[in-house]
């Protein structure tokens, strides 16, 4: 198990793709911790909270099988990257709407961008893994998408009391933006894996 995560590890398209799924987890707790209090803080009511869960989570199961067809017909690098960059856009729209329709569609959006970057990022590191190193790279990338999961909330939780709803969400959906940029800079020139 030690050789597998030590030979995954040292190939660059599994890292800072397990980077990307890191942060767009880090987006997701975010979405999660801090969504339904910044409704409340804009007078909604518990229905209409979950109506917006409810949008988020039925876009992105809708979408990923269809993302995923997308995705091993063309390049999924560029997908990746416009999906994480979805997320993070949706993100720092969330505190400047206070109406009910245009969150939920921005919710929605995330739950697109969300399908867009999952259904692509986990074949990207089966292309990358060999057939016996596939399984530590999957974890590899599990591992770090934990961590993304759990910090991002810890992070918001920072932020937001210092910089209001508009400052926590806004360096959160930088930070998706950013992961973004480094990953299209770091996947140029990469060659692509033979796909079976």
């Amino acid at each position: 198990m030690r050789e597998g995560l030590r030979r995954i590890s040292q190939i660059p398209p599994i890292l800072i793709t397990s980077g990307v799924e890191a942060a767009k987890m880090a987006g997701n707790g975010t979405l999660m911790a801090f969504l339904p209090l910044y409704g409340l803080f804009i007078g909604l009511n518990a229905a209409e909270i979950g109506i917006l869960f409810g949008a988020q989570a039925c876009t992105s199961f809708t979408a990923k099988p269809f993302m995923g067809r997308i995705s091993d017909r063309g390049a999924r690098p560029p997908l990746i990257f416009g999906g994480l960059c979805l997320c993070g856009l949706m993100l720092i729209l969330i505190p400047h709407i206070q109406g009910y329709l245009p969150l939920l569609i921005v919710a929605g959006g995330f739950g697109f961008g969300e399908a867009v970057v999952t259904s692509s990022t986990t074949a990207l590191v089966a292309d990358y893994s060999e057939g016996k190193g596939l399984g530590a790279g999957m974890g590899l990338r599990g591992t770090i998408m934990d961590i993304g999961h759990a910090g991002g909330p810890l992070l918001a939780g920072i932020l937001i009391p210092s910089f209001g709803y508009g400052g926590g969400f806004l360096c959160i959906g930088i930070i998706l933006l950013l992961t973004a940029g480094i990953f299209g800079i770091t996947m140029i020139g990469i060659k692509k894996p033979a796909v079976l």
